[in-house]
């Protein structure tokens, strides 16, 4: 049987869809926006069809098979709870995710399925024959007031980022990363938020962070909030970054001057449920690594 999206799907070396995937009868739950809003042409393409992609590295091979699948929920209370929760942390989220809940019954003859995640969230590969978007209906009401573009930034325009910085893992994951660890040369830590998005960019706050704070941060003792409303070097930068992972605008920002929408709440704590699930044992090391202080540098 032939996948959608097989063009794409053919030209991974790994297995994909994974082993694990298996047929699946349920009920299943989707962010969608309403059908008379122009983005609800989206609302059954997975997240490597869409543009611009929120990204900040060339995918794996692993998460590029996964960025060919449909994000599900078990539940309608499963599928809300990870809603809020996501936007708790950045509420112009609210624009890429949807506005609004839909329920749908799956069966063997839609495609195969991932196990469903402590979150209640499954993975669907769809076969190319399925049609979900005549299966689906809208069951609940989200959110309805829309964003229309990026926000105003009040800060310093640089001719180009100043940093060099590596990658060494994405520590908050759906449908592509929201928060992401790099370090410069030094082994010094540094966060990739995700704040906005329009048509061309994904907006991203970047600011460094101190050892004990990024590992009160993994323990739920920090929240993200404490940590962009007090960066250790007393600002931040913003970038806009395009589908080509090129960075397009940047400014130097004290925490201040940052819109409001781009604060997430005060109670935004961590919790290693939200590492991609395909990826989440690697992830777990790599994160003991480096707040053991162990940095990724000497590895290169």
């Amino acid at each position: 049987m032939c996948f959608k999206h097989q063009e794409y799907i053919d030209k991974l070396s790994t297995q994909c869809p994974p082993q694990d995937y298996e047929p699946k009868e349920m009920v299943a739950f989707r962010f969608v926006f309403e059908p008379n809003d122009e983005r609800s042409i989206n609302n059954f393409k997975p997240v490597l069809i869409i543009t611009p992609q929120r990204n900040l590295k060339p995918e794996t091979e692993a998460t590029r098979c996964q960025g060919y699948a449909l994000s599900l929920f078990d539940t309608r209370e499963n599928a809300e709870k990870r809603y809020l929760k996501l936007t708790k942390k950045r509420k112009k989220l609210r624009d890429s995710l949807g506005t609004h809940i839909a329920a749908g019954a799956i069966d063997k003859t839609d495609g195969i399925v991932s196990k469903i995640d402590d979150n209640g969230h499954l993975s669907l590969h769809e076969f190319a024959t399925a049609d979900l978007a005549a299966k689906f209906v809208i069951t609940y009401c989200l959110f309805i007031v829309r964003y229309k573009n990026m926000e105003q930034l009040i800060g310093f325009k640089l001719s180009k980022f100043p940093l060099t910085l590596r990658s060494i893992v994405n520590l908050e994951y759906f449908d592509g990363p929201l928060l992401s660890l790099f370090e410069n040369e030094y082994g010094d830590s540094y966060l990739y938020s995700w704040c906005d998005v329009d048509n061309l960019y994904n907006r991203w706050l970047v600011f460094r962070v101190a050892p004990l704070t990024l590992k009160l941060y993994i323990e739920g003792q920090v929240s993200l909030h404490e940590l962009i409303v007090n960066p250790v070097d007393g600002f931040l930068y913003s970038l806009d970054i395009d589908n080509d992972l090129q960075v397009k605008n940047t400014y130097l920002i004290l925490p201040e001057n940052l819109p409001p929408i781009y604060l997430p709440e005060t109670d935004s704590y961590y919790e290693l449920s939200d590492l991609n699930r395909e990826t989440a044992e690697q992830d777990r090391l790599l994160i003991f690594q480096k707040i053991s202080g162990e940095s990724q540098v000497s590895k290169v």
